[in-house]
């Protein structure tokens, strides 16, 4: 677990390795050594900071082993595809060469302070849009304000999330 630190384990990587890849080979690991017990579950790999990274030469992964991925780092004013995000799109991409099984862990309000405006109501539309179009994008959960009792149009982003989570392809303008 990350705990959102950036700190992680060097211990056995090469000179130009991803620190993900050590990660993965033990998730990969644990997932395969746990499905005779466990045959109907699915084990997660964690992308998240340091471990987004998709490992080069990465093999795909075990039927009983999927990504949960999340993009901290992104400017979530504009969408997962555009420029200013397009690293974290392209390791999305990477591990669905790998998995047809990536949970999406995406977030939706300003951490630095709940109640300023935040501009990504048109973003995370778009982002529920081209995601509900990947085939390997299995869910979506949106964090949100839960360390307020209110935060910048909460109610409204919740409708109108919760609309375009079970219909990507409503209006957001119409929902406003």
């Amino acid at each position: 677990e990350h705990e959102d630190r950036g700190s992680f384990c060097t211990n056995g990587l090469k000179q130009g390795e991803s620190p993900s890849k050590i990660f993965l080979e033990y998730t990969r690991y644990l997932a395969q050594n746990m499905a005779h017990k466990y045959p109907q579950d699915m084990f997660f790999y964690q992308a998240y900071l340091w471990s987004r990274e998709v490992p080069k030469k990465a093999k795909r992964l075990p039927a009983n082993l999927g990504v949960h991925f999340a993009g901290i780092e992104a400017d979530f004013s504009k969408p997962l595809r555009s420029n200013e995000n397009r690293t974290i799109w392209n390791d999305l991409m990477g591990w669905g060469k790998l998995t047809d099984h990536v949970v999406i862990w995406h977030y939706s309000v300003n951490f630095g302070g709940y109640m300023f405006p935040y501009p990504n109501l048109y973003a995370l539309d778009r982002d529920i849009k081209d995601l509900a179009s990947l085939p390997f994008v299995k869910g979506l959960f949106l964090q949100g304000s839960y360390g307020t009792a209110g935060a910048d149009l909460a109610n409204l982003r919740l409708w109108v999330y919760a609309k375009l989570l079970w219909n990507p392809e409503h209006s957001i303008d119409d929902l406003i």
